[in-house]
């Protein structure tokens, strides 16, 4: 029994990361719907329910909180700061980003965060809390607003 346990919680550790990756903001808004699902449930147990289905309600609750948790922390990128001398500004398409924004520290890895695959001439760059999409001179193509929390 130990050792099955053991087994099981070292493939856990080894493939949750490389799973973690594969998250998608539609996997965030499914997860975010079985909370509320799970909320509702666990409502109507303790309201009509025995007390083994409210633990087990209670359970199920907690599960899909923590998987929700889990999956947000992929678009909960670290402190992000803007180039120096720049303050807020909304970005439109067509308008060219300053250099210092375009800088390789701003890139943001495609396959991390579920965007499509650009040609070698573009790049995504976080912008604040948004994603954008811009041309090798910096021409804004595409933005994705509050990609990032």
């Amino acid at each position: 029994m130990t050792k099955t346990f053991i087994l099981f919680a070292a493939i856990a550790a080894v493939t949750t990361p490389a799973l973690a990756q594969d998250v998608t903001r539609e996997d965030i808004r499914q997860d975010r719907k079985q909370v509320q699902h799970d909320e509702k449930k666990l409502d109507s147990a303790q309201k009509y329910g025995s007390d083994r289905e409210v633990e087990r309600r209670a359970a199920n609750l907690a599960d899909s909180r923590a998987q929700l948790h889990a999956d947000h922390q992929v678009y909960r990128a670290g402190l992000y700061t803007r180039p120096a001398g720049w303050t807020d500004r909304v970005w439109v398409v067509g308008d060219r980003l300053p250099e210092s924004y375009y800088a390789r520290t701003y890139w943001v890895e495609p396959s991390q965060y579920d965007l499509t695959v650009v040609p070698q001439d573009e790049h995504w760059v976080r912008v604040d809390h948004d994603v954008v999409r811009i041309g090798a001179d910096g021409t804004v193509r595409e933005i994705r607003k509050g990609w990032f929390y």
